[in-house]
């Protein structure tokens, strides 16, 4: 079974997008973050994340779907 946290990092595609964020912030252009690009700024304006949902909150939210699940790129949960 996979879980959220299972998931690998690039630090360096991090690094590149932070520093990227922060230039134009302090620019202050705006930022459109969608998915993990609001994520990021969430992190980057001093926001949390939790980081794996379902060892956090428990099993009420089903949060990964097998990529042959039909319901795969349809599948939304609630924003508490």
């Amino acid at each position: 079974q996979k879980f959220a946290s299972d998931t690998e990092f690039d630090v360096s595609k991090d690094e590149l997008e932070f520093a990227l964020m922060k230039f134009a912030l302090d620019k202050g252009c705006p930022i459109l973050g969608l998915c993990r690009g609001s994520q990021m700024l969430n992190v980057l304006r001093g926001g949390t994340l939790i980081g794996d949902i379902e060892s956090e909150i428990g099993h009420q939210i089903v949060h990964l779907l097998d990529g042959s699940d039909p319901a795969y790129d349809s599948h939304r949960h609630p924003i508490r």
